[in-house]
């Protein structure tokens, strides 16, 4: 599955590495969590993130979150790669259905979650890549915190 994506972005990539990159993004997020994700740039400095993914077995488990990010333009170098520093809060929404045997199963929690990270987008083509990392604090069904990290690509049009 995962050369399939792999090999659809490349696809991608290559027949549309000519046009100027839009606003949307979409791509694969790897880490916590593994899945599907967008970006929405609203202009140079703001964009708004988001991540949807899920798993069937055993029991299954949904997570969704949005993150309105503040976006560094040229932040720092490294070795003549111009890299994007951003950072941002919002929210997160991760439910489990109950699983035979399991107590702390069947639960719907919804936290905020702030950011930070780091991309680069490729200079000939509109595929952006990076790594973040992420502190949730959930607010229901009880408080807890939880720390994740993801490495992801997108294409914009």
């Amino acid at each position: 599955m995962m050369k399939l994506m792999a090999g659809l972005m490349l696809s991608l990539v290559t027949a549309t590495a000519a046009q100027a990159a839009g606003p949307i993004g979409v791509g694969l997020i790897l880490g916590t969590p593994v899945g599907v994700t967008g970006n929405y740039k609203l202009d140079e400095g703001h964009s708004i993130d988001l991540a949807l993914a899920w798993r069937f077995y055993p029991g299954t488990e949904t997570y969704l979150h949005s993150t309105y990010l503040w976006r560094f333009p040229d932040y720092y170098r490294v070795e003549e790669f111009p890299m994007l520093f951003y950072a941002g809060v919002g929210g997160r929404l991760y439910s489990t259905t109950r699983e035979t045997n399991k107590p702390d199963t069947g639960r719907t929690y919804l936290g905020v979650r702030t950011s930070v990270g780091t991309s680069y987008t490729l200079p000939k083509a509109p595929v952006e890549f990076f790594g973040e990392l992420a502190l949730t604090l959930d607010l229901t069904p009880s408080t807890a915190a939880s720390i994740g990290a993801g490495l992801g690509g997108r294409f914009y049009f």
